[in-house]
């Protein structure tokens, strides 16, 4: 603290010439230069200011990191369900070949009743198996 160094400087000078100090107290209010008032407010403002600019810079960073985050995720996501998909039409794609009349049977079970308008030369009527080998 500023009295203990001028306690100190005080005995340190006047020791030597036998004056013996003991205490050195300051009475009222201590009043300082405008200057240096002045030079005080602008340091803890500077420093408030660059608080404040580290906080909003670790905010930052913090948001850019959750969006990054949420993107991961995301594309993970994306990714498990195609991975998904695609498995489900391989199993598809074997069990239609392991049994090729599950085909036969969708169309029928979406078939409306209607025959077609127009049948042209080779063309069968739908639903009957027309082979030329039998």
């Amino acid at each position: 603290m500023l009295l203990n160094k001028v306690t100190e400087d005080l005995k340190n000078q006047l020791s030597p010439v036998g004056i013996e100090i003991q205490k050195v107290s300051w009475l009222g209010k201590m009043d300082y230069p405008p200057e240096v008032v002045d030079a005080i407010n602008k340091k803890n403002k500077a420093v408030q200011e660059t608080q404040m600019r580290q906080n909003e810079v670790e905010k930052s960073k913090a948001e850019a990191d959750k969006i990054i985050e949420e993107a991961r995720g995301l594309a993970e996501s994306t990714k498990l369900k195609a991975l998904a998909e695609a498995e489900a039409i391989t199993l598809r794609g074997d069990a239609l070949r392991k049994n090729p009349e599950v085909i036969q049977l969708e169309a029928v079970n979406k078939w409306n009743g209607v025959m077609p308008q127009y049948i042209g030369g080779d063309t069968p009527i739908p639903f009957i198996s027309v082979d030329k080998n039998k």
